[in-house]
């Protein structure tokens, strides 16, 4: 079984003691997933994972940066698109993630950009022909904009093909 966290939108160094708290907070996380917009060194993020393999792609506020723009993995026998999202219009709608994430062959579609937690149930959706069993976005670890205005994260457990998504809020 893996734990995994997934974060995004740290927006600086608030951000990143928040990511500090949060691996408090999840003792024996296997593996961080950070959705973009750290505004701070990527070295930061993973001295702050405390030896948790680290996979982060470029927000649209990530300048002189040679992160990727996305990136594909498997963990155990889930697999994984992670994005920030803003190419994708996902201010407006998850519509473009969910075609891409079934074109990609993903289980879970991880973005952020949207500084609000969102876990949306694809398995209805999806039917038989549908990969897509979850799109996430943790929410923002430095500027939250949803009503709670709390920084809010995301943990996926993996055992197998099994799965298990919560939002958390710190």
């Amino acid at each position: 079984m893996k734990k995994i966290l997934v974060v995004s939108d740290l927006h600086g160094e608030i951000g990143l003691e928040r990511l500090k708290t949060v691996f408090i907070r999840e003792a024996g996380a296997d593996i961080l997933f950070c959705c973009g917009d750290l505004e701070i060194s990527e070295h930061d993020v993973w001295e702050a994972a405390r030896g948790a393999q680290c996979f982060i792609v470029c927000g649209n506020c990530d300048f002189f940066t040679q992160l990727p723009q996305e990136i594909e993995m498997r963990v155990e026998d889930v697999r994984f698109w992670m994005v920030h999202g803003d190419r994708y219009g996902v201010r407006q709608t998850t519509a473009a993630l969910f075609e891409e994430g079934n074109r990609r062959g993903a289980n879970v579609v991880l973005f952020g950009h949207t500084h609000i937690p969102l876990l949306e149930d694809c398995r209805a959706k999806s039917g038989e022909k549908g990969s897509v069993r979850y799109i996430v976005n943790p929410g923002s670890l430095g500027r939250p904009y949803q009503k709670s205005r709390k920084s809010s994260y995301s943990v996926i457990e993996v055992d197998g093909a099994k799965m298990t998504v919560q939002m958390k809020e710190l």
